[in-house]
């Protein structure tokens, strides 16, 4: 049996975070650190932070310069988020990244493609292979410790990708343009979101 062919990547794929949640009760972490993550009850929705900022990304998107100048030559073709795991045995049942691109899916009126955690693999190969996103962008919300796994199976140079994404950063955008690396790889750049009072400017060092 002759190798799968895997086709090169002709979408810009645009990673966020999901938006913030309400970690603790209250807000407030348990004083004793050991216990706080048995102490953590997660509800799987946004907070209103998170609220806050996945209406910011509307126009963040529509009209921040960086953004703009990339989808003026990548106009966004879809968005994919990530959905809520049903199964008997769920993997990932959070409601966040969905909620996360709601706002720009009703702004711009293109559909949220859903996929759940498990179904990775099927979400790259949508990128990939999907005849109405080649050409253009395409918002993907999903959970942090996964984003790096999304650059990696786009292609992008391992080197070129931070080995984490803080658990406390929800203000960074990861743009991969196709053959603007190395060799034709894609390339990863990475943007500071600044929407919310308290993002940082700096980017993730590698």
């Amino acid at each position: 049996m002759e190798p799968k062919t895997i086709p090169p990547l002709e979408t810009v794929v645009i990673l966020v975070r999901h938006a913030e949640k309400l970690v603790w009760e209250q807000g407030l972490c348990p004083e004793d650190h050991k216990l706080a993550k048995a102490a953590y009850v997660d509800d799987h929705q946004l907070s209103s932070k998170g609220w806050e900022r996945a209406h910011a990304l509307v126009p963040y998107f529509q009209h921040r310069g960086e953004m703009g100048e990339i989808l003026q030559s990548f106009p966004l073709g879809g968005i994919i988020g990530q959905d809520v795991d049903l199964g008997p045995e769920p993997f990932g049942q959070s409601e966040r990244c969905l909620q996360t691109v709601e706002p720009l899916s009703q702004a711009t009126g293109i559909p949220i493609t859903r996929f759940i955690k498990r179904d990775f693999a099927e979400a790259i190969e949508a990128v990939r292979a999907r005849a109405e996103w080649k050409g253009r962008s395409v918002v993907v919300s999903w959970a942090h410790q996964m984003l790096r796994d999304w650059a990696l199976a786009l292609g992008v140079d391992p080197a070129e990708i931070p080995g984490k994404w803080p658990g406390k950063r929800y203000d960074l955008t990861w743009v991969i343009v196709p053959g603007a690396g190395a060799d034709g790889r894609p390339q990863l750049r990475q943007y500071c979101q600044r929407l919310l009072y308290g993002d940082s400017d700096k980017i993730l060092t590698l």
